[in-house]
């Protein structure tokens, strides 16, 4: 009991210093490809967008230990797929070049829901590489 909770210390700190690592050179780095690629508002959405989703994935990490998902595979993908829209609305946003009545504010929510992407990947990721696992141990591999 003693080791479980000091590796689950132990790896609550190496994701909580990870995170504030690559959230810094994140933030940097979307800073940096700011300035250079002005032009391109497309290129400047997609860089801010795997950011975020990266982002996302270290707090899902994070947050592995304490939160389990239930695998029903319609579920997921719906959840997936409204994430997903809801990631991409400056994508349609900056491409159909809708008017600016709710445009500064999904713009800035979208940031929320690419983390919330982010994480909701990790937590898939990481539960069927667990029940794969068990799987692979169930048939004595």
């Amino acid at each position: 009991m003693k080791t479980r909770y000091s590796s689950y210390i132990i790896n609550k700190a190496i994701s909580f210093i990870a995170f504030l690592l690559i959230y810094y050179i994140m933030g940097s780095w979307e800073n940096n490809i700011t300035l250079t690629l002005q032009s391109s508002i497309l290129a400047v959405i997609t860089i801010g967008m795997l950011g975020n989703i990266l982002k996302g994935m270290i707090i899902g990490w994070f947050l592995a230990d304490d939160i389990s998902l239930k695998f029903n595979k319609k579920y997921n993908t719906t959840i997936l797929s409204i994430l997903a829209l809801l990631s991409f609305y400056k994508f349609i946003y900056y491409l159909l070049l809708m008017d600016n009545s709710f445009g500064y504010f999904f713009i800035k929510a979208a940031n929320y829901f690419q983390w919330i992407l982010g994480i909701y990947i990790f937590l898939l990721v990481q539960y069927s590489i667990k029940k794969k696992k068990e799987a692979l141990s169930n048939n004595g591999y």
